[in-house]
């Protein structure tokens, strides 16, 4: 059963996430790895939607709203093989990173490779890894810089519990109500204050030119 994101979807807040893949990763994977995103937040009572806005063959067409100004139900979420950080750090700072302030932000990374090698040396899916570590980053985005806890999802540093806790599936790291609730204002705050502006935020095209 799942804990307490019992709500029917249409009572859920919706989060559309623009999701920009660059290792090659299998499409199997790629599903495994959204499933696992789509069951932490649908446990926050937040509905998502991915788009794949870097297909993985040329003939699948790129979704619309990837070109378009981010609206305040969306997210940037890229995949990426390296960061600068070592693989040798362990942390979410190693293995994920948001451009985020105190009051969030739009536009978050997460760095495949050391994620692979810290999943394998835990042995621990890989896929539910790289999905935990994505909601991670979305709290940060959501919640803010400052968002770390001393349990649960939002935890700065992961260790072999939580390795345990992300391979127990439904009973594994999630967010804690506070949190879920936490994050349903704070998208709810965000279409309240976007409300008339025709601008939005910038898309993708400006982010890569902007992004190390």
């Amino acid at each position: 059963a799942i804990p307490f994101g019992s709500k029917d979807s249409e009572s859920k807040v919706e989060l559309i996430l623009l999701v920009y893949t660059y290792p090659d990763l299998p499409t199997s994977q790629i599903r495994q790895i959204r499933a696992r995103v789509a069951f932490i937040l649908d446990n926050a009572e937040i509905q998502t939607k991915w788009l794949d806005c870097r297909p993985r063959y040329e003939e699948q067409p790129v979704p619309a709203a990837c070109g378009q100004p981010l609206g305040p139900s969306e997210l940037v979420v890229r995949l990426v093989d390296h960061s600068a950080v070592p693989i040798t750090d362990t942390s979410m700072t190693g293995l994920g990173h948001s451009i985020a302030g105190e009051g969030g932000g739009s536009y978050a990374t997460v760095y495949c490779a050391p994620v692979r090698k810290f999943a394998r040396g835990n042995k621990t899916s890989e896929s539910a890894f790289l999905g935990h570590a994505i909601a991670h980053e979305i709290g940060h985005l959501l919640l803010g810089s400052n968002a770390h806890s001393s349990s649960g999802i939002m935890m700065a540093n992961w260790g072999k519990r939580e390795m345990l806790q992300i391979a127990m599936g439904q009973k594994g790291l999630l967010f804690s109500k506070e949190q879920a609730k936490s994050l349903r204002i704070a998208l709810s705050a965000r279409k309240k204050e976007e409300e008339g502006n025709q601008g939005g935020l910038p898309n993708r095209q400006h982010l890569e030119s902007t992004l190390p």
